[in-house]
């Protein structure tokens, strides 16, 4: 599971400021003080949608903790107070806010966390700006500040008019430091005798999809809400799409814009790793926006048959950007649960119970790599990048897969998982969030498997990706930088799948299927049809699917001289 997110934050390098000088430049007009960077993260370059007067932060996909956005300020002014301000409005009625104020001393790596004291929160308007303001003052061992704005609505609200204000010395809060030292003792405790968590509900989604017998043919629905700052601007959006891979054809792609005008073209290809595809769509969807998507039906098989393809000597066990394997910290860990005559499969299992019941040490969620795992638990991505990095540790190759879960029960964005090799299986599929052991094929709707370069590329300072840093490139859809996100939804999980057909036929037929489907596959890719017969052909297999005959799927997928 995946959020929308925008790097907002700020490095503060000095405290010797001059009474009620603001610490924070306004946007679009940074000081030689200021400089903008994502939490606990070398210093990047500004993006240049950073420059907005107003910025967003998307909602929660899944409703659960929501998501948040922070500023960090290194060697904030201490024993003085700090008057911190901004401006919020909601996107829809009934939404709330909280900000928390976060201190600590990076010397020790202890946080003090101020959840009683230091803490904003209330309601906020549609139509109108909500001014939030709290006065702190930091004790003098604090050498770095976190304000932390969490939107635990299911939509996007905006924030505007930040500022931090120093004025006169004055004393520490003793009461937030208090609780902030019992915050402390109840961490540790989780730490040290943590609560098991119950098992995922979605494991018996699982086993009910892989107890029906025969192949099954799954839907899947993609969808980028666009817009561009200045009218007759064009841009392009990338897709990552299904395509062919062991127990997985695709049948037949769909693209449309809901807008007229919008769409003015598409193409796909194969990317040069040679495992992955991508669908890149040209669109104008002016300045009010408009949605853009594809839609894929994907023949998916019921035998759980492996990926033997060996990794080369390098690939998917070095350390990258998001997969940080040489870290300490992962190194630290896997010291811990490697033992002597672990199995490559054993350890693999521990990995997934570690990951799965690892619940992070309550920072906040503003990446989406392996280390920020260890620091906020994350979602999926976090999870899937945190097992592959464990498992490089061990000198295991692992590689994280972006999905479509057949087994969600309502819309998504994206789900990963983590595949590990095993010389004698091939690659072994783990989902350390939901702790399923080679959850059934047809359980998932592969999208992109992700190289080490996908995954340097994790934190670049890319125009717009739709999720917070962390994610490798293009496992998820990708913008030019004409491009904007559009405010067309409040709810960021806009992406569904779900199965619409079984081929009850045995497993000599499901061969013949599956051969077939390949065949008809290379032979649509070749032409690259065009819209009007992708449109007629994905009416013909849809219609097929839901019935359900290996007869009516064959003719409906044939493509080539004497077929669409």
């Amino acid at each position: 599971m995946v959020f929308v997110a925008l790097l907002l934050s700020n490095l503060i390098s000095s405290a010797a400021q001059a009474p009620a000088a603001d610490l924070f430049s306004s946007p679009g007009k940074t000081t030689p003080a200021c400089e903008w960077r994502p939490f606990d993260a070398e210093p990047v370059v500004k993006p240049a949608y950073v420059g907005f007067q107003t910025f967003r932060i998307a909602g929660s996909s899944y409703g659960i903790d929501g998501s948040v956005e922070g500023i960090s300020v290194i060697h904030p002014p201490t024993c003085r107070r700090l008057k911190f301000g901004i401006a919020l409005r909601g996107a829809s009625p009934k939404q709330t806010f909280a900000i928390f104020f976060v201190a600590g001393n990076p010397k020790d790596k202890t946080a003090l966390h101020w959840t009683a004291e230091w803490e904003i929160s209330g309601d906020l308007h549609q139509d109108s700006w909500t001014q939030a303001e709290r006065e702190i003052t930091l004790p003098a061992e604090t050498q770095y500040l976190r304000i932390v704005i969490h939107n635990p609505n299911k939509g996007a609200i905006y924030l505007s008019a930040l500022h931090l204000l120093p004025g006169e010395a004055a004393e520490p809060d003793v009461k937030a430091i208090a609780a902030a030292e019992k915050d402390n003792a109840l961490y540790e405790e989780e730490r040290l005798h943590p609560s098991k968590p119950a098992a995922s509900p979605f494991l018996k989604v699982i086993d009910g999809i892989a107890s029906r017998p025969g192949a099954s043919v799954a839907h899947i629905l993609m969808r980028a809400p666009l817009c561009t700052k200045k009218s007759g601007q064009t841009g392009v959006v990338t897709f990552p799409v299904p395509t062919i891979a062991v127990g997985q054809v695709p049948l037949a792609y769909k693209v449309v814009c809901q807008a007229p005008g919008t769409l003015i073209g598409y193409s796909w290809r194969n990317r040069s790793d040679g495992r992955n595809m991508v669908c890149d769509v040209t669109v104008k969807p002016g300045t009010k926006g408009a949605w853009v998507q594809y839609e894929a039906l994907v023949l998916l098989g019921s035998s759980n048959q492996r990926d033997t393809a060996p990794p080369t000597a390098s690939s998917w066990k070095q350390s990258t950007a998001c997969v940080q394997s040489s870290a300490p910290q992962i190194q630290a860990i896997e010291q811990k649960l490697a033992k002597p005559g672990d199995t490559t499969e054993s350890y693999a299992r521990k990995v997934m119970a570690f990951v799965r019941d690892d619940g992070g040490k309550g920072a906040p969620f503003i990446a989406l790599d392996a280390l920020a795992a260890l620091q906020c638990g994350g979602s999926c991505t976090n999870k899937a990048n945190l097992s592959a990095a464990l498992l490089r540790a061990h000198g295991i190759p692992a590689r994280t897969v972006s999905h479509m879960p057949v087994w969600a029960s309502d819309k998504f964005y994206e789900h990963w998982l983590t595949e590990y090799w095993q010389p004698e299986k091939g690659w072994v599929a783990i989902d350390s969030t939901i702790g399923s052991w080679e959850p059934d094929r047809r359980s998932r709707v592969v999208l992109s498997i992700a190289n080490p370069s996908d995954e340097d590329l994790a934190f670049e300072p890319l125009h717009e990706r739709f999720v917070m840093p962390g994610a490798p490139y293009l496992s998820v859809a990708e913008l030019t930088p004409t491009l904007y996100p559009a405010d067309l939804t409040q709810d960021d999980a806009i992406n569904s799948v779900d199965e619409i057909g079984r081929l009850a036929v045995s497993s000599p037929a499901e061969s013949a299927v599956f051969k077939a489907a390949t065949k008809s596959f290379k032979a649509w890719f070749t032409q690259r049809s065009c819209a009007a017969t992708d449109a007629e052909r994905y009416q013909n297999v849809l219609a097929a699917s839901r019935s359900g005959k290996a007869n009516a799927l064959l003719a409906a997928i044939k493509f080539g001289p004497g077929g669409k």
